[in-house]
């Protein structure tokens, strides 16, 4: 399936959603007329049942119509990979909650239940639980934009540098990308970047097509520490790794520049040799 055909797809479902929305707002205004119309026309002994089968009925109207728009959104969900699921399991619940939220309180008004309390109640509550969860409030909004938006994806190398980091630049392929983190892997570790850092840095992302990975072994009078930081003097360095060690080598992993191939490699440990392991610039 193409890049168009699957927003298109996408966006059918969204659309779907959209339509069930507005079915469900209509009938709300709907069911808040006909409570006003019944309050005119029926004695005051049978408002309160004709109250409650309004809101009976709205109530059952709302979860056949969020039935409905969950059912799209998570068979959309089962086609899509385990970092995209993250996200439309939380469309699911961000449609569930709002969609309940607002069925619930429709049907209190329809029972002429005092709802300003509740409002501000709740106003406050929530003022309270976002400055305390603000980080993690952060990190969970740049995650949905990373996941959204696709700036890099999983198996990409990417640079990223921003403020948050004072600075620095942070370099590796993308091994995961969750709602609250972005896990780089450099080589010898991982990086765990908080998505509300990395949605706002500078991202320089390197093509597949720009590197090549080489496996080549390595004998013990070369460190792997001089070797590294010998390629890292000619920018090569990237996802540096020791995969294994027998007889008298080691055998490291590292990616290089698309076109330079082996060249590379041989030219430093050449270097190394004739100059030690040790020597200056290793």
């Amino acid at each position: 399936m193409t890049e168009r055909e699957d927003k298109a797809r996408v966006g059918g479902v969204w659309r779907g959603v959209a339509a069930v929305a507005a079915l469900l707002t209509a009938f709300g205004v709907v069911a808040e007329e006909a409570r006003r119309a019944a309050a005119a026309a029926v004695p005051a002994r049978a408002e309160n049942l004709v109250d409650w089968a309004l809101a009976v009925g709205w109530i059952l109207l709302g979860s056949w119509a969020l039935t409905r728009a969950r059912h799209r959104l998570a068979a959309e969900r089962d086609r899509r990979t385990a970092a995209e699921r993250r996200l439309f399991n939380v469309y699911l619940n961000v449609v569930t909650a709002v969609g309940w939220a607002y069925v619930l309180l429709l049907a209190l008004s329809l029972l002429r239940v005092n709802l300003s309390g509740l409002l501000v109640g709740g106003a406050v509550t929530g003022l309270l639980v976002g400055i305390a969860a603000q980080s993690a409030l952060g990190n969970l909004f740049g995650g949905l934009v990373v996941l959204l938006l696709h700036p890099y994806d999983v198996g990409q190398r990417v640079t990223l540098r921003s403020p948050a980091f004072g600075g620095a630049e942070y370099a590796g392929i993308v091994r995961e990308i969750n709602l609250f983190y972005t896990t780089l892997d450099t080589g010898p570790s991982r990086l765990v970047i908080p998505n509300g850092a990395a949605v706002g840095a500078v991202a320089r992302i390197d093509g597949s097509d720009a590197w090549e990975t080489l496996v080549v072994p390595v004998p013990f009078t070369v460190a792997p520490d001089v070797l590294r930081a010998a390629l890292r003097a000619r920018g090569v360095d990237h996802d540096f790794a020791v995969e294994a060690v027998g007889g008298d080598n080691y055998t490291v992993r590292v990616q290089v520049p698309a076109g330079r191939g082996p060249a590379v490699l041989i030219e430093t440990l050449a270097e190394l040799r004739g100059g030690g392991a040790n020597a200056p610039g290793a």
